[in-house]
């Protein structure tokens, strides 16, 4: 909607096909994205959070990350752990933030309690929180962890078609040739294990190529 009164005219029919909704802001792409993860104990304290900056997405508008690098930035933090205090949660929490490209400020999309897929950021990053989640679960004591950011991880068969399909292809930091490091960790597996590395990237590759697949998720960013 564009005005308020857009607003009064289009609301009552999507009340009543669809119940009770909520309005969400429209941001104009160019923004950077995020994400943000934490866990919190009962009495509300803050046991772990990690910082995810996705830098690159197939496709490049609207597409799902395929290279992400672990961050630290506190605002964030402090932003969705204020929110998670708000509204009493407990436990762990995936946020992704969209930065305004007019104000440069970054805003909150959604809060989700699964565990994401790009949750090896976090793991190879020093946070465990597979680890946090299951020793709260069994109610064992929770270990202090020390997060190293800076690591690398790539989501290879979303990772291949960005390589082919982008005018920026040769114009990447990391550099996209730069396929192995001690920083750099792929999404699907390792080569200590290879088959999963390789049907997630088959997976993958096979899953963006499929045209009922691309027309879905073309509906869903418009």
């Amino acid at each position: 909607v564009n005005s308020k009164q857009d607003f009064f005219d289009k609301y009552e029919l999507v009340k009543k096909e669809y119940g009770s909704c909520h309005l969400q802001q429209f941001i104009a792409e160019g923004g950077k994205q995020f994400k943000v993860q934490l866990f919190l104990d009962y009495c509300g304290g803050l046991v772990a959070s990690t910082v995810i900056d996705k830098i690159r997405f197939y496709p490049e508008k609207g597409g799902s990350s395929c290279c992400n690098k672990t961050i630290i930035d506190d605002s964030l933090v402090k932003l969705c752990y204020n929110v998670l205090k708000t509204i009493n949660w407990v436990g762990f929490a995936d946020f992704d933030l969209i930065q305004d490209p007019k104000t440069g400020e970054s805003k909150i999309m959604e809060i989700n309690p699964r565990v994401p897929a790009c949750i090896k950021s976090s793991i190879v990053s020093g946070i465990d929180f597979a680890t946090i989640i299951a020793n709260k679960t069994l109610g064992l004591k929770l270990e202090n962890y020390s997060y190293t950011p800076n690591k690398y991880l790539r989501y290879f068969g979303l990772y291949l078609l960005w390589f082919l399909f982008s005018k920026n292809r040769f114009k990447t930091d990391p550099n996209w040739f730069k396929l192995f490091s001690k920083n750099t960790y792929y999404q699907e597996g390792s080569l200590d294990d290879i088959m999963p590395f390789m049907y997630g990237t088959v997976g993958g590759f096979l899953k963006q190529l499929n045209p009922s697949f691309r027309k879905k998720e073309s509906g869903i960013r418009k």
